[in-house]
């Protein structure tokens, strides 16, 4: 059973579910209650204080594309389970060498404390009726099935990917060209 839910703004989240994005970033806040390697969340995509200044400008056109596939009936289209693989502190060295593995500007990236590296599965997004509050991480009223989660990469595509990541997360490593 998995009830951990995570907030993340919906174009990453839908980056997430694509295996666009391996990581995700926790800020202060959102490591008090954070998830362990070995955990299971869910995305919950978030349409809320969406800003793009606080992304790259390379990612606009997602921001953009998810604010139209917004719910219009309020309720939120769950589509990622996440395994976290594991977690790193972040200082500013290593915030520097992972810069390229996800979306966040400078100066968001600048606000997270770790990094938590996810194998994410998806399937059609099923509707889940959510409100959120100020927590980054909430524990759902229900598990939501599991029913038709495809792995959003192969293994061999996952290792190499992850291979790359953790090499870049290891203090003293030049990032990988």
């Amino acid at each position: 059973m998995t009830r951990l839910g995570r907030w993340e703004w919906a174009f990453a989240a839908e980056a997430v579910a694509r295996g666009d994005i391996l990581l995700l970033l926790d800020d202060e806040a959102a490591t008090a209650h954070s998830a362990d390697p070995g955990d299971r969340l869910w995305l919950l995509p978030s349409w809320r204080n969406e800003r793009p200044e606080a992304v790259k400008r390379s990612w606009w056109a997602e921001i953009s594309r998810s604010n139209r596939e917004r719910p219009a009936d309020g309720t939120v289209p769950v589509r990622c389970l996440c395994d976290v693989v594991a977690t790193h502190p972040l200082d500013d060295g290593t915030r520097g060498r992972i810069a390229r593995y996800h979306p966040w500007s400078r100066a968001r990236a600048q606000l997270a404390r770790r990094a938590l590296l996810v194998r994410a599965y998806a399937r059609v997004p099923g509707p889940l009726a959510a409100e959120q509050g100020g927590e980054r991480y909430v524990e759902l009223v229900s598990d939501p099935p599991q029913d038709g989660l495809l792995p959003c990469l192969t293994d061999d595509a996952f290792a190499l990917h992850r291979a790359a990541i953790e090499h870049d997360l290891e203090p003293g490593h030049a990032p990988r060209g």
